[in-house]
């Protein structure tokens, strides 16, 4: 997922961290994605007017997300009536908890098409949003291999009008289709058992936009859906712990990621760490909500983490010839972790790692590693996280044009 993605929890302790890095026949996208729990997240941005007739929707800064030498900003064109999918949003009862399923198009792929497009998504039931399936299926409802439709990208974001960029991040996956769920992640806190529960808070009106790109790798044209289900308790956090006695800790959802060229080294790359100022050539810098991240040749791409709390999952994006996305953790500038001794600076916190099908590296049926249900990483507040992203040119062959 070009990157790292990751989940934190701003609560009474800390912060979460959830996903990961992509590779894109010659480039390489890192990323890391987070969630953090918190108190209280703004609102998506229920408020938000649609450009109104023109087709298209531009998200400042979102133009990382295709690779270096691109332009800055994306224009997409915009799908069909969001109320299409209203009847998935019908409020339940407070404390119901069910999968949505959501599914965007159809869309018809022709071989060799790189288009972003862009759906809009109006939720219609206040709640919380506790686990994410990707999938692409046909007309048929039959899900698709890989080796015939690729997801390159597929993000979910709130559309917010008070925002420079205006989007903001929710969750996010490529070809990898990576699924995850925060149940069985609180399940493993001992404040389970008196009503701790993990969630992505969204309320009823919140405009959200579904940005996705997906490659034909047939000959011939596909019509299909991206099917995107959610596991969803219904409710407000009050008239939840009225009817279940359930606290939910709201979720901080962060995505940080650069996609580079990929030098044929003849042996493992590592990027940023083993690049220096005259060898990174082009690279993007994405981040997504947190700002100030840099690109540090020899250190790698850095957040400085604006508070203190606990990432409660993480994960990594990468496309074929990756092998894993690493997250550690370089301390404060004045008070740095130690070194624990790898390749990579600071203390490792994550090893996303690509864990192709049947052990056959470089295929394109693979998964990304995610952090487990009892793993957690505090961080302080100018704690500066680095992300990474390991590749393998030499097997692979992905040459730097």
């Amino acid at each position: 997922m070009r990157g790292s993605s990751s989940v934190a929890d701003q609560g009474d302790d800390a912060p979460t961290l959830w996903k990961g890095a992509q590779m894109r026949r010659l480039l390489v996208a890192a990323a890391l994605s987070a969630l953090v729990a918190m108190g209280s997240l703004p609102a998506g941005a229920s408020d938000l007017e649609m450009p109104a007739n023109t087709g298209t929707i531009t998200l400042p800064g979102a133009g990382a997300l295709l690779g270096p030498g691109g332009p800055r900003d994306l224009t997409v064109p915009l799908g069909d009536d969001p109320t299409g999918r209203v009847d998935a949003w019908i409020p339940q009862d407070p404390g119901t908890k069910r999968w949505i399923t959501l599914d965007y198009g159809p869309y018809l792929i022709h071989p060799g098409s790189d288009l972003s497009r862009m759906d809009v998504e109006i939720v219609g039931a206040d709640g919380y949003a506790v686990g994410f399936e990707p999938s692409v299926v046909g007309v048929d409802g039959e899900p698709l291999s890989s080796h015939v439709i690729h997801i390159h990208h597929a993000h979910w974001y709130w559309l917010d009008p008070e925002r420079a960029d205006y989007h903001k991040w929710i969750y996010g996956t490529g070809e990898e289709r990576t699924q995850g769920s925060f149940w069985p992640r609180a399940r493993q806190d001992p404040r389970f058992k008196d009503g701790l529960r993990y969630g992505v808070e969204l309320k009823a009106g919140d405009r959200l936009g579904f940005l996705s790109m997906l490659h034909n790798k047939s000959a011939e044209p596909q019509t299909v859906y991206l099917r995107v289900r959610i596991e969803y308790v219904y409710g407000t956090n009050d008239s939840i712990q009225e009817a279940k006695k359930w606290d939910f800790h709201n979720l901080f959802p962060t995505l940080i990621g650069s996609t580079f060229n990929v030098p044929r080294t003849g042996g493992i790359y590592n990027f940023p760490v083993d690049a220096t100022e005259k060898t990174i050539g082009p690279h993007t810098n994405y981040h997504n909500p947190v700002d100030g991240t840099k690109v540090v040749p020899g250190v790698g791409q850095v957040v400085k983490v604006p508070f203190s709390g606990t990432v409660v999952a993480a994960a990594g994006h990468m496309h074929p010839g990756g092998k894993e996305v690493v997250v550690s953790n370089l301390g404060r500038a004045g008070d740095p972790c130690p070194d624990d001794g790898d390749e990579f600076p600071g203390v490792t916190a994550v090893r996303s790692r690509n864990i192709p099908r049947g052990g056959v590296f470089g295929s394109e049926e693979f998964q990304m590693g995610v952090t487990q249900d009892g793993w957690r990483m505090y961080v302080r507040k100018g704690d500066r996280l680095v992300v990474n992203a390991c590749t393998t040119p030499a097997s692979t062959g992905f040459p730097t044009p």
